[in-house]
């Protein structure tokens, strides 16, 4: 019993390491974040998209979505619009309008200036997401793989390239 308990202690301790190492070594990629509280592990980008664009309001134990994102004129946010909803950032705005428009109440993400905000916004905040650059993630959130795959690694959906 013992044995096996220091067992997965290790795997554990190899598994955080590898986390770790591949944001460290994921200078391009981009990361969905969430509070620490959430029970969610993994999204699928049709999920993202979702909420997004307000229309994914609860985690599946129903606790409500709280989205936050980078200015939509920025670099990263607009390849997120791009990548994950089809989007132009023009397109975005003009999305919310025609729902305000038609008397719906959905809301798009809380705009934060800085990945910092974005961070300090989610760790905060239960049932918050965001999405900031891989390698400004800390302990204080925890990082979502999207589609299966982390940050780091092949084929993941939020690499930006250069």
């Amino acid at each position: 019993m013992r044995r096996s308990r220091l067992s997965l202690l290790l795997i554990a301790g190899m598994l955080v390491l590898g986390v770790e190492k591949s944001l460290a070594d994921s200078s391009n990629d981009l990361a969905v974040i969430v509070n620490k509280k959430t029970t969610v592990l993994a999204l699928t980008a049709r999920d993202l998209r979702g909420i997004l664009l307000g229309e994914k309001e609860r985690w599946p134990n129903g606790q409500k979505v709280f989205a936050a994102s980078l200015p939509t004129d920025l670099p990263e946010t607009r390849f997120v619009l791009k990548q994950i909803c089809g989007m132009s950032e023009g397109d975005y705005k003009r999305y919310f309008m025609q729902l305000a428009f038609q008397g719906k109440s959905i809301s798009p993400p809380k705009i934060l200036r800085t990945p910092d905000a974005i961070k300090a916004l989610v760790s905060s905040t239960p049932g918050a997401v965001g999405i900031i650059h891989a390698r400004e993630v800390d302990e204080s959130v925890n990082v979502l793989s999207l589609d299966g795959v982390n940050p780091g690694t092949a084929n993941y959906k939020l690499t930006m390239t250069q």
